[in-house]
């Protein structure tokens, strides 16, 4: 019986591990996938701007 409950604990750990590894990626790649397009609207804006700058 004490074999069956450190098991299940012994999963549910594990399970929990995997949950929060999972959710760390997702906030990882949320926050990579964030500060490519900060980095792309920025260098877009950059270029705009020296587009106007060079027209005037």
């Amino acid at each position: 019986m004490r074999a069956i409950k450190w098991l299940i604990g012994v999963f549910a750990a594990l399970l929990l591990f995997w949950v929060a590894l999972g959710l760390l990626l997702r906030l990882m790649a949320a926050l990579v996938i964030a500060v490519a397009v900060l980095l792309t609207a920025g260098v877009i804006a950059a270029a705009v701007y020296a587009m106007i700058r060079m027209h005037r």
